[in-house]
């Protein structure tokens, strides 16, 4: 009896801890600065794994020379829909290549934090399924970007929502959904829904809810 050997060849898969999800308009003059920021905020937390994943929603020429210096980094994949689709309908684009156990959502106008994923990863240790924060002005806002965040955080006009645009206390569990934002928000791969169709904007709203917030 003759014996064969047989050699199998086990492909291993990368757990990736969060997958970063971008919607990009026009952002070309802000772009540069959310791209060297997730990359700082990144190296910051070094014991964790990430994907970006980014969704060109319509045509947009002015963004490749941009797009070209990331498009060799497999960490980095980029979406391009030929025709600009409701935020909502694009971002889900990504959330279905999306692999990571939390799927964190950015708007292409922001900067991170560079120890947005180091306090992310303490969060993400917890029993929640969402983490979010407020959306808040950058340093260099002008004056009257500053006034605005000031009145949209302002409890007298904006009420339980000012909480999207001013940090107050320390952090905490919730079961309100009116202090997320979807500009800064980080949901359980396992929880995370498709966005609805019908909703034009404030789709996490409807997803939150869904969730049982």
């Amino acid at each position: 009896m003759t014996i064969r050997r047989h050699w199998f060849w086990i492909k291993t898969v990368r757990k990736i801890d969060f997958t970063i999800i971008v919607l990009a308009y026009h952002g070309t003059r802000t772009l540069p600065e959310l791209f060297q920021s997730l990359e700082l905020a990144m190296n910051r937390a070094p014991e964790k794994t990430f994907e970006v994943i980014m969704v060109i929603n319509g045509p947009a020429p002015r963004l490749a020379p941009i797009l070209e210096e990331y498009a060799q980094n497999p960490l980095w994949k980029f979406v391009h829909l030929e025709k600009p689709l409701a935020p909502p309908l694009a971002r889900n684009h990504a959330l279905a290549r999306a692999h990571g156990a939390w799927v964190v959502y950015f708007d292409d106008d922001i900067s991170v934090p560079d120890h947005y994923f180091a306090k992310l990863s303490e969060f993400a240790e917890s029993e929640a399924s969402v983490i979010g924060g407020p959306n808040l002005n950058p340093p260099d806002s002008s004056s009257f970007e500053d006034t605005t965040g000031r009145i949209l955080g302002s409890r007298l006009i904006t009420g339980p929502f000012a909480s999207r645009y001013a940090a107050r206390g320390k952090s905490r569990l919730t079961h309100k959904d009116w202090r997320f934002i979807l500009c800064n928000l980080a949901v359980r791969r396992n929880s995370a829904k498709m966005f609805s169709a019908d909703m034009p904007f404030g789709e996490e709203n409807a997803m939150l809810l869904d969730l049982g917030f």
